[in-house]
């Protein structure tokens, strides 16, 4: 489809509406459709999707200006009905050129009435969303001069020709409450989570993440190590298949894996290793060693550790113990075994392990969190894609 997105401003403006448009647009161009922002100040974030500047959108545009000292003090004159058809005439090629429009705040706040009469005008020739980031109807700190008056009572009155979109049931109440629509006529699309962003993945490792679907994985364990035989790898991938197949969950092991040093003469260890994932275990599908995957880098090693829910790291010997205190500083558990190397102020971020009872007991308590529990909700379903597929979708399809 060819879809318009329409607000005063733009990423990278900080603000909700504006984030929440880029995001949009980059969704929308994923997922194939030809997509164009209108706004009056603003920059792409993509070249996959065009951004055209119209300066009579910016909230500093002269016109606005005057027409807006004008409206706050409960008056229009020639300039809001002059600024109103200058608006027409700036997005009416927009409305003429797409199958769809969506408005971002601009329909139902006050801040620039003449938009928002052009905007409601317009939504009478093209099919219009609307994105109700914020409004004024319902918000006690904003105070309308003459409220039952136009172009004031805009705020107060639905649009026959418009779907409303409610990021959230709070706001899908107040959107019935105020229009007199039945709730279930208001979709709700909740903003979403750009996962990559938050966890500032490199492409190369976000793409790579994807592929083993990694927000569907119970639980993701790191082990940063070199594949050495002192490092324990072997009782790890033991331990995680215990976990595996007794608490039947869908985990995922992240061996950072850099061979190790020439004259470890380890060959046949890393067998071992491939021989325990592949053959014994079956587990290809929920153990990967990363250097085998990927280019590793120090970015895909922080990555790593940015995504994990828990350090695994069952190292007998140590002289640094480094992955110790990356555990702490991220402020998730190491699971270790007894070692000199843990300081005493790293006991209370570590738990050691004896056997694989203690494992499976561990990922059980974990499992049962109520902030590894929100944690993974929040990926599953706050994730734009999975807000593309099951809320944005059908609305551009119905």
């Amino acid at each position: 489809m060819k879809i318009v997105l329409i607000n005063s401003t733009f990423w990278p403006v900080v603000g909700g509406a504006e984030l929440i448009m880029r995001q949009l647009a980059e969704l929308l161009t994923r997922n194939n459709h030809t997509v164009k922002v209108v706004t009056g100040i603003g920059k792409s974030s993509s070249h996959d999707y065009q951004l055209e500047l119209l300066p009579e959108l910016s909230p500093s545009y002269p016109k606005n200006l005057k027409t807006k000292r004008a409206v706050d003090q409960g008056q229009t004159d020639h300039h809001y009905s002059d600024f109103t058809t200058e608006l027409l005439e700036a997005l009416q090629p927009y409305y003429l050129w797409a199958d769809i429009v969506l408005c971002h705040g601009n329909f139902t706040t006050h801040f620039n009435l003449a938009l928002t009469e052009a905007l409601r005008k317009l939504a009478k020739t093209r099919r219009t969303l609307v994105w109700v980031h914020d409004f004024t109807a319902k918000n006690m700190d904003y105070s309308l001069p003459n409220p039952t008056k136009h172009p004031w009572a805009m705020m107060h009155t639905k649009h026959e020709d418009v779907t409303y979109i409610a990021p959230s049931r709070f706001r899908q109440r107040e959107i019935a409450e105020t229009y007199h629509i039945p709730e279930k006529d208001i979709p709700v699309v909740p903003n979403g989570i750009d996962l990559h962003r938050v966890f500032g993945l490199t492409s190369e490792f976000s793409n790579w993440l994807s592929e083993q679907k990694f927000i569907e994985r119970d639980l993701i364990f790191f082990l940063p190590a070199r594949l050495l035989q002192r490092k324990n790898i072997d009782m790890t991938i033991i331990y995680l298949n215990a976990i595996k197949t007794e608490l039947q969950i869908n985990p995922m092991l992240i061996i950072s894996g850099i061979p190790g040093q020439p004259g470890d003469n380890n060959e046949s260890y890393v067998k071992y290793l491939e021989h325990l994932i592949s053959d014994q275990f079956q587990l290809s599908g929920h153990v990967f060693i990363l250097n085998q995957c990927l280019k590793t880098s120090e970015a895909i090693w922080q990555n790593c550790l940015q995504i994990a829910d828990v350090i695994f790291f069952l190292s007998r010997y140590e002289a640094f113990g480094l992955p110790y205190y990356e555990a702490a500083l991220r402020k998730i558990p190491c699971w270790a075994i007894e070692n000199e190397a843990i300081a005493q102020e790293l006991k209370a971020n570590t738990l050691c392990l004896t056997n694989e009872g203690d494992a499976i007991a561990a990922a059980k308590k974990l499992l049962a969190s109520s902030k590894h529990t929100l944690s993974k909700k929040i990926m599953r379903e706050n994730n734009w894609d999975t807000i593309y597929h099951q809320s944005i979708e059908p609305l551009l399809k119905n």
